[in-house]
């Protein structure tokens, strides 16, 4: 499904961070924390990048322990990656204490939206492609390349998946039911998460759930996404609530405290 540097904010537009130790600090302003996931995901960190979702999770975490901070805003511009860790991360964004917007730009796909889909709204560039729910493995049958070389590899083991998918080995039908049956399984899981986070019905889900993305605009007639904005008044327009929410606030402690009198 799907990695991660962490951007600043400046002047209400985001700035892709290197990929080192310091990308990962948060970023807050003005109460709002942003957290960037860009790039493939993973659950460890990578010397290539990416979003490391042990990472982000700790990101989460941090922002809902901080006083300054009042809201979450997810920029997310990533594809996918590997499943582990995902549920995990999205499982911290649907229970976060405070509220997540989770942020599209430009791609949304397979795990980081599994992730954004748990946030209490999501919000894209015109031009994003978001979806490609479902899950993929693919194995390579080497097989016959290395008869053709001469080479004949036996796979001793104690059971018939013991040793399965080993390089050179012939694929057998047990095996790919095998798989097939996982893909199948992380599949549900994935659809579940989504339909427990989003306004879709089942029936709808299913339609578009077959690994196609779509454009901003079909996301939002689906029920994918909430709207359509540009990123610098996303960023405003939630300032601005934080804002108000923090007046709305103290006047509320104002009015509780005359009445003790």
């Amino acid at each position: 499904m799907l990695s991660h540097c962490v951007s600043s904010v400046k002047a209400g537009i985001l700035d892709a961070g290197s990929p080192d130790e310091s990308s990962y600090d948060l970023v807050v302003e003005d109460g709002l924390a942003i957290i960037s996931m860009v790039g493939p995901m993973m659950k460890a960190d990578s010397k290539f990048g990416g979003v490391s979702t042990i990472r982000t999770r700790k990101l989460v975490r941090e922002a809902n322990a901080r006083s300054d901070v009042s809201q979450i805003l997810m920029v997310v511009e990533s594809g996918g990656g590997s499943v582990s860790g995902t549920k995990e991360l999205a499982d911290d964004v649907r229970n976060s204490l405070k509220k997540v917007t989770a942020y599209i730009n430009d791609i949304g796909a397979s795990a980081a939206y599994w992730v954004a889909s748990q946030a209490s709204q999501i919000i894209t560039n015109e031009m994003a492609e978001v979806g490609s729910i479902g899950v993929v493995a693919v194995i390579e049958d080497t097989s016959g390349m290395y008869e053709r070389e001469g080479v004949k590899v036996h796979v001793i083991s104690t059971g018939s998946m013991k040793g399965a998918f080993a390089d050179g080995a012939p694929v057998t039908d047990e095996m790919l039911e095998d798989l097939q049956d996982k893909v199948d399984a992380i599949n549900t899981v994935f659809k579940s998460t989504i339909l427990s986070g989003r306004s879709i019905d089942s029936e709808t889900l299913d339609k578009i759930a077959d690994g196609r993305t779509y454009t901003a605009k079909q996301a939002l007639d689906f029920g994918l996404i909430d709207s359509v904005q540009r990123l610098e008044d996303v960023v405003a327009n939630l300032k601005q609530s934080i804002i108000i929410e923090s007046r709305n606030q103290a006047v509320t402690a104002r009015l509780g405290q005359s009445a003790k009198r």
